[in-house]
């Protein structure tokens, strides 16, 4: 568990490390008015994030064990399954559950991050976070359009392979904090109905 949270720890490293070699590209990423769309993701087959999506909102937040980063935000987990959470409180929180499914051996994963930024260019962000969640967790990933999230946008990243479905969002706060939240849901299962509800239990602090 603490390679695992060492690697949380260094990919989030080489993504500030990375924006900060190009900064000086500009910030031509502006930031969203705040709203509280929780829309559907889309995705796209380029590097490049769509604009901000919109879809359904009338998701029930999640009602299970809440979650809490040292100073950005909070959530809950689905009650409906046993969590172990590992961080709780500090920058990189990991939790899983050997419980999530019936005769399911892969391990239902959340990793929560925050990292100050020196960046503010969601698309560059979710770019380097492409390239480094695809080498950790060997599931090819594709960029989808932005989405907003308690009134702060993010990138997006999905994907799926034998490892399992990966979906990620990333959201800059108004201090240039970069809050992730990655999900890697076993094959077979609806990769919404465990994601949408844990997003739409998040709040900012």
């Amino acid at each position: 568990m603490r390679a695992r949270r060492m690697t949380s720890l260094l990919a989030a490293a080489l993504l500030v490390v990375a924006l900060g070699a190009c900064s000086d590209d500009g910030k031509d990423e502006p930031k969203s008015s705040p709203s509280t769309s929780s829309g559907t993701p889309g995705e796209t087959t380029s590097g490049s994030a769509d604009p901000t999506s919109s879809g359904p909102t009338e998701v029930e937040p999640a009602t299970g064990p809440l979650v809490t980063l040292h100073s950005t935000a909070t959530l809950r987990l689905p009650a409906s399954v046993k969590w172990r959470t590992y961080g709780d409180k500090t920058t990189v929180v990991t939790i899983k559950s050997v419980d999530f499914a019936p005769g399911t051996e892969k391990f239902y994963y959340v990793d929560v991050t925050e990292f100050p930024q020196i960046d503010d260019n969601l698309a560059r962000m979710a770019e380097l976070a492409r390239e480094s969640q695809e080498g950790t967790r060997e599931i090819p990933l594709k960029v989808g359009a932005n989405r907003t999230i308690a009134g702060v946008e993010g990138f997006v990243l999905e994907g799926q392979g034998p490892n399992g479905q990966f979906y990620e969002w990333g959201g800059l706060d108004a201090d240039n904090v970069l809050t992730t939240v990655a999900f890697v849901v076993p094959n077979g299962l609806d990769l919404e109905e465990w994601v949408e509800p844990v997003l739409a239990s998040l709040q900012w602090q």
